[in-house]
């Protein structure tokens, strides 16, 4: 009897994870369904995000901050001190950020084309001479810095900066506006 019983059990825990395969399967065009039922399975302490995850979770974040609080409630979502540790591993070096053009080019991507009409400001300001030490690149900071754009002038030098030079894209149609790049 307990042999049959045994057996029973076994049949239904196979029959539930090719059921739950099966879901998979079908879930594979919905992102955040899939990522729900792969989270849902692990403990919480053992979630891990994927890149595009990642991103999902920052985007829908900056769009509202009390709102992805609400969510976190009810959907696996990372912690906001974890969207802070990813951001803090950004490198915002000078020049053109290619990380925020990815991020505007997911975001206005699902936007109708009217709303994806920018313009592009630069903006000066004097700022305080100052050399640092970054302990996190080794490097110091504060001399005059082109960033990536080193294949046309000479992209470093040994004076020091009081100028930057900030370039951001402003929508036209709806009011945004986001820093893009900056240099020294």
């Amino acid at each position: 009897m307990i042999h049959t019983k045994n057996k029973q059990i076994q049949n239904l825990k196979t029959k539930n994870s090719n059921k739950t395969k099966i879901m998979v399967e079908k879930t594979n065009n919905n992102f955040l369904l899939k990522t729900q039922m792969r989270l849902m399975s692990l403990k919480k302490k053992s979630w891990r995000f994927k890149e595009d995850e990642k991103k999902f979770a920052l985007s829908l974040y900056y769009n509202s901050p009390k709102g992805y609080t609400f969510m976190r409630k009810f959907l696996c979502l990372p912690t906001v001190r974890s969207l802070r540790r990813w951001l803090q591993n950004l490198n915002l070096a000078c020049g053109i950020n290619e990380n925020i053009l990815e991020v505007l080019k997911f975001k206005l991507s699902s936007s109708p084309l009217s709303d994806r009409a920018v313009s592009i400001v630069f903006d000066e300001m004097s700022i305080k001479q100052f050399i640092s030490y970054n302990s996190q690149n080794d490097m110091f900071s504060g001399y005059e810095d082109f960033g990536n754009l080193a294949n046309f002038i000479d992209s470093k030098s040994i004076l020091q900066c009081n100028q930057a030079l900030v370039i951001m894209l402003k929508g036209i149609k709806h009011s945004w506006k986001q820093v893009i790049g900056y240099f020294l």
